[in-house]
């Protein structure tokens, strides 16, 4: 009796190990995908660096919520491994150095300043780890950045748009001053800014820049103003600097309009400039409230305020997409090889999060098809309130 109770457990053992090695999806439990998020979590650019993080983090949830990466009949728990470079371009290269060798992560999103950025690529690019960046430089993307993308609207976007928007509309501004930071980041976008603005028939009457960290920003404004711009361009600026520009120029006197091609937190910078200060504001936000803004807008709105209790950052909208494009990618390629999923994203058509259809362009632009195209939305701050003025897909050949 025994004995045939011995053999009874050994049959019914067998099979169930025969049944298991026979069904991978019983046997397996979902594997973890870790994503790196480097960042400016600390530092003047802290406001875009924690919203980076957080609309990274909602995406991940979302995509962990519903079964997570599936790539053949595995499915693959996302994982936010989190880096602070501190605004740094020497901080983000020893992160990004951490990244790589010490946490072994193949995928990296970030850094958001170009300085940064480009003090990464050279690390991430020659062992092959994949980089979505939101980087404004023209020199994040290219032919020999294989493994660089931007699944995010950037500076030669953003300028598109907010131009294109200004050509179209707004006939009677017809000259711009651009005024950022001195840095690459300033720099570069001034560059962008001045060739978009060239191309839709609008003359750059003056150019010049500011130390990050200023708050006396009256020396230049008052060359600035001398020019008589009817459009002032902030370029890559944080909401402080932002504020402060608003706020000095119209002391000064300035009674034209601005033009953001980045994206702000308008309560933040109404806080430290005054709604009277921000009036004729044409920017690229919308509010997530907004009657006009797309459902997904608002369910990220939601998911952000009970998730971290405190106040939205609009940046988040932009960020957010971002690792579902990459989802996309992988489950593409059916693969997370960072090389395989590179080349599946270069053809890559999809459904935006919440603004539509996107596909992927800037060979002719950039060197390689990795730059997203998708709709960029347009506001503009009237007496207090923003006004919904519509979107534009700029064209990314």
């Amino acid at each position: 009796m025994k004995r045939a109770f011995i053999i009874s457990i050994g049959i019914l053992t067998g099979m169930a190990l025969l049944l298991l090695s026979a069904s991978p999806t019983l046997a397996q439990e979902k594997e973890t995908l870790k994503i790196g998020v480097l960042t400016s979590l600390s530092g003047g650019a802290a406001s875009w660096g924690i919203a980076t993080l957080r609309g990274t983090e909602l995406m991940a949830d979302k995509i962990n919520a519903a079964g997570g990466v599936k790539i053949g009949n595995k499915s693959h728990r996302i994982e936010i491994i989190k880096a602070d470079d501190k605004g740094s371009p020497d901080t983000a290269l020893t992160e990004a150095n951490r990244l790589v060798f010490n946490e072994k992560l193949k995928f990296i999103i970030g850094p958001n300043i170009s300085a940064c950025t480009l003090a990464i690529l050279p690390v991430t690019e020659r062992n092959q780890v994949f980089n979505t960046n939101f980087s404004y430089s023209d020199k994040a993307l290219g032919a020999d950045k294989p493994h660089t993308f931007r699944l995010y609207s950037a500076g030669r976007e953003y300028s598109s748009a907010i131009y294109n928007y200004l050509a179209k509309n707004r006939p009677d501004l017809k000259t711009v001053a651009l005024i950022g930071p001195n840095d690459q980041s300033g720099w570069d976008n001034s560059k962008i800014a001045k060739e978009m603005a060239s191309e839709l028939g609008l003359k750059v009457v003056f150019e010049d820049y500011v130390q990050r960290g200023t708050t006396d920003y009256f020396p230049v404004l008052t060359k600035l103003i001398a020019k008589n711009p009817e459009v002032i361009t902030p370029i890559a600026m944080v909401d402080g600097m932002a504020a402060l520009t608003m706020q000095q120029a119209r002391q000064l006197g300035y009674k034209g309009a601005f033009a953001f091609n980045t994206f702000h937190d308008l309560n933040a910078v109404s806080e430290k400039a005054g709604w009277e200060a921000m009036e004729g504001m044409i920017n690229i936000n919308i509010e997530n409230t907004n009657p006009n803004a797309p459902p997904g807008m608002k369910d990220v709105f939601e998911s952000y305020t009970k998730k971290y209790q405190e106040k939205f950052s609009v940046v988040t909208n932009a960020v957010y997409p971002v690792l579902w494009i990459l989802k996309l990618g992988m489950e593409k390629a059916g693969s997370l090889d960072p090389t395989i999923v590179a080349k599946a994203l270069e053809t890559l058509e999809g459904e935006h999060p919440y603004s539509g259809p996107f596909t992927m362009g800037g060979l002719k632009t950039y060197g390689a098809k990795h730059q997203i195209v998708a709709p960029i939305f347009m506001s503009e701050v009237k007496k207090g309130k923003q006004v919904y003025l519509g979107y534009v897909v700029p064209p990314v050949p």
